[in-house]
């Protein structure tokens, strides 16, 4: 609005606008503070996930430990297995 158009306003339409704008600031602020609030509740929500993810990446790295220590196990039983078989057939060839 131009000082021309201003000027030509009476006090009443100036206060009017005025109040108007006052309204339009609080309904402005209430949206920044529930944003905000917003906000702040997912950043919450990311720290939890982060913190459970990596929760679970302990958990993992746990199970691999498991599942390689298994795994050497599985292939010593496998050779014991293979060395009984190869004397189980030495006895029954040579008896």
């Amino acid at each position: 609005m131009t000082e021309k158009e201003l000027s030509e306003l009476t006090r009443q339409e100036l206060l009017e606008r005025l109040l108007l704008q006052g309204q339009k600031q609080r309904q402005l602020e209430e949206q920044i503070a529930e944003m905000t609030e917003q906000i702040y509740i997912l950043e919450q929500c990311f720290n939890t996930k982060d913190r459970l993810i990596v929760e679970l990446e302990g958990y993992l790295d746990e199970n691999d430990e498991q599942i390689a220590a298994l795994k050497k196990i599985l292939s010593e039983k496998d050779s014991q297995i293979e060395r009984l078989s190869a004397s189980l057939e030495q006895m029954v060839k040579n008896p």
